[in-house]
């Protein structure tokens, strides 16, 4: 996936730092936003604990903010 991810993040002309760690961050805030059960959430990300998943759940400010 990472090969891939970086093939057409280069393609696009983005920035490098784009990882596919990313997507599943940004999937996990896009779900938290929409109401996604924070149990779900953790099952969802396989997390043994609910506080793993709190810290992969982002502020979208902080996303514009990123360079990737």
């Amino acid at each position: 996936m990472q090969y891939l991810v970086r093939r057409y993040v280069a393609k696009l002309g983005l920035h490098l730092n784009v990882a596919v760690h990313l997507f599943r961050v940004m999937a996990l805030t896009i779900a938290c936003e929409s109401g996604a059960d924070i149990i779900d959430l953790q099952d969802f990300a396989s997390h043994a604990d609910p506080r793993t998943t709190l810290t992969y759940i982002r502020n979208r400010d902080r996303f514009s903010r990123s360079p990737a």
